[in-house]
């Protein structure tokens, strides 16, 4: 059996970027049934017809079940009555990353396990433009369901690559011309709001705990670190740390530091 995943934007995510097997479609049948009779919940009805229309397409069987089935699949979760059945997610090879994306932005992340902090943390890559994402073997999305929700399903749209050699990716990056910049509190290292960045370059992002380890810091040509305005003898958590460095590193690629750019928000109000 594959994985239990839940949430029409888990789901959607899968469909887009094809980067799992679809194996079974399970609806909450009342709930699908309320959506239809609703004179209302049309972004709901607009989510069941793209998803039928896929299933339909890629002969992906749909199951409708009662509540109590739909609740004994997902373990009480109630997902918004969309829930389905996936296969192990397919990586790509860090060699194919890096050499389709000679001028890249990429992040490797070292020690990060809890599975919400993680999927936060890909999230936030995910918006900040990161171009591809290197992952140990070992640390392959075990909790997939957790992650895909906590991680908005960008999870799935980021291009994550695998390595089981440390040694043998640096190697690839110095190769390619990728500068790196190690994210740790030493007494060489940059206050992050005063470096700057070019590309092509790959950032190293530890865990809150144990940060990155030294096999990984050896290879740094840059150590930075964030400047607490008040010292208080703790850390940010991993996600909240992630969130600072991936928009800092984004914002100081370009010279001089680029203004935000809202053309991609869709309808909304722009933040004052």
């Amino acid at each position: 059996m594959g994985t239990i995943i839940g949430g029409h934007i888990s789901l959607e995510s899968i469909m887009k970027s094809r980067s799992r097997k679809i194996l079974h479609i399970y609806f909450d049948k009342l709930r699908l049934e309320t959506v239809k009779r609703s004179d209302f919940h049309f972004p709901e009805k607009k989510q069941y017809e793209r998803i039928t229309e896929f299933a339909s397409k890629y002969s992906v069987p749909i199951s409708y079940l009662t509540d109590s089935e739909f609740a004994e699949l997902t373990g009480g979760e109630s997902f918004g009555g969309i829930a389905a059945e996936v296969g192990e997610r397919t990586y790509s090879d860090f060699r194919t990353v890096i050499s389709e994306n000679k001028n890249g932005y990429f992040v490797l992340l070292d020690g990060i396990e809890d599975p919400f902090n993680f999927g936060y943390v890909l999230r936030t890559l995910y918006t900040a433009g990161v171009d591809g994402v290197f992952l140990p073997e070992r640390n392959f999305l075990s909790a997939a369901s957790t992650v895909i929700r906590s991680s908005a399903g960008t999870s799935e749209l980021l291009n994550i690559a695998s390595y089981n050699d440390v040694d043998e990716l640096f190697a690839f990056l110095k190769e390619n011309g990728i500068f790196i910049v190690a994210t740790a509190k030493t007494n060489e290292s940059t206050d992050i709001f005063a470096a700057s960045f070019k590309r092509p370059l790959c950032v190293v992002i530890g865990g809150e705990k144990r940060g990155i380890n030294k096999t990984v810091s050896k290879y740094a040509d840059k150590t930075v670190s964030i400047v607490y305005p008040r010292d208080t003898g703790i850390s940010l958590s991993a996600s909240s740390a992630a969130a600072i460095i991936a928009y800092q590193v984004a914002n100081r690629l370009d010279s001089p530091p680029r203004k935000p750019n809202y053309s991609n928000r869709g309808a909304g109000r722009r933040p004052r």
